[in-house]
């Protein structure tokens, strides 16, 4: 189980601000080049696989096209040297988080449902788990040593060494405690990243540990209905008249606003060329900038709050099991908007909450579940009247439409059901 705890850099130890500063500077640099060059790299050759697969109705293999049998060994050897200061083990780091940044939108990107992943200019920089470790000084000071420069990068700046004394400040007991758990070995350090934000450096430090056990039952079910009025409806196969839901439509109502403006603001940069510099330009990418961060910052806060709120009720209910939709290739309109308002975000931080807790998070086939009756098992469309109610057109069960589907949801094999139900027309 792993988890990220922010700190930030009080000072460095063995150099200067100034020197520390340029050599950041240059490392996310060299960060944007490589993921930007492995993205475009990982692209053409996913394209001309499918290219491939339609004239010879197989696809090609690596190994035969380039010698390699994994593609981030590949992108690292082609672009290595022209990444001359960063470390070894952070550019591999930075390769592969390339490779995982296209394939979350892989299928999307091939279909050209949407554009390839683009590294901006303030890029986190990629720690391997290798180059950072914590210790603690005499005064109490908690000292992070991180490997940051290659051979030629340390003689460039000159340095002795490639690896660079940093204080962090530690300001609550949670964030003590997680860098004393690390001082300890008790946890241990996964690949983490520096960041550079409102003037500040910081460190995102990514630790990992055994999650807390529970005696949970894992056939006990609790489904999980995402929707757009309601945003999480939860209902459990143990239990046909227990429910639970977050309703949450002024804060749904708060992001629809930020994103219209959003979108406006991103709408008037678009016909601004390079060459259009000058305080319109400047004051028309100050307010993309501020929805764009007051949107996405405002997603994570409440994908937070719900993805917690929805695991402890699932611990609460004894549950051992969350079943949820898998939003992966759906095309309605309801499941784009689910798409669109970072609800795959929502469903990562369900996951590594439940795991955290020793829940098994299952995802579903969604198709039906809407339409299907969970109590006599009907498929159709016409049990939906409406968008808020469900009436089965056969026993005549009438319920609130989002609670239905999630009975659905939380019903174990529901997807081979479902496939072995005949759908009425």
């Amino acid at each position: 189980m792993n988890k990220v705890m922010r700190y930030q850099i009080i000072k460095p130890i063995d150099i200067d601000w100034k020197t520390f500063g340029d050599i950041l500077n240059k490392l996310r640099q060299e960060v944007r080049f490589t993921k930007n060059k492995t993205i475009a790299l990982y692209n053409d050759w996913l394209t001309y696989c499918f290219q491939y697969k339609n004239e010879h109705n197989e696809y090609p293999k690596l190994v035969d096209y380039c010698g390699y049998k994994v593609f981030s060994g590949y992108a690292y050897d082609k672009f290595k040297t022209e990444v001359v200061f960063s470390n070894t083990a952070n550019y591999t780091t930075s390769v592969r988080e390339a490779c995982s940044a296209y394939d979350a939108h892989k299928t999307d990107i091939l279909k050209g449902n949407c554009s390839i992943p683009s590294m901006g200019a303030n890029q986190p920089i990629d720690l391997h788990n290798k180059s950072l470790s914590v210790d603690v000084n005499e005064s109490g000071d908690y000292i992070a040593t991180i490997s940051l420069l290659s051979n030629r990068g340390k003689k460039e700046f000159g340095l002795k060494c490639g690896q660079i004394k940093i204080v962090l400040k530690a300001g609550d007991k949670s964030s003590r405690d997680i860098l004393q758990r690390c001082v300890s070995k008790e946890y241990k350090i996964c690949g983490s990243k520096i960041i550079y934000k409102d003037k500040k450096t910081f460190i995102n430090l990514c630790y990992g540990f055994e999650p807390v056990t529970s005696e949970l039952d894992k056939s006990k079910v609790m489904g999980i209905d995402l929707g757009v009025s309601v945003p999480a409806y939860m209902a459990f196969n143990f239990d046909k008249y227990k429910r639970d839901s977050i309703k949450d439509n002024r804060i749904m109502a708060t992001k629809w606003m930020m994103d219209r403006q959003l979108s406006i603001a991103k709408q008037s940069c678009k016909y601004l060329s390079d060459g259009n510099s000058g305080h319109g330009r400047k004051k028309k990418m100050i307010c993309y900038d501020k929805y764009s961060n007051k949107s996405r910052n405002l997603s994570q806060t409440i994908n937070h709050g719900w993805s917690k709120y929805i695991v402890d009720v699932a611990f609460r209910n004894g549950c051992g099991t969350i079943q949820m939709e898998d939003l992966s290739g759906v095309t309605s309109e309801k499941d784009k908007f689910l798409k669109n308002w970072t609800f795959y975000d929502l469903q990562q931080k369900i996951e590594y909450k439940a795991k955290e807790k020793g829940i098994n998070v299952v995802k579903i086939n969604p198709k039906y579940t809407s339409q299907r009756c969970s109590e006599c098992g009907c498929i159709c469309k016409r049990n939906r009247p409406d968008q808020k109610t469900f009436k089965c057109i056969s026993c005549g069960y009438s319920s609130n439409a989002d609670f239905n589907a999630a009975k659905n949801i939380a019903t174990i094999g529901i997807e081979d059901i479902i496939a072995n139900t005949e759908v009425v027309e």
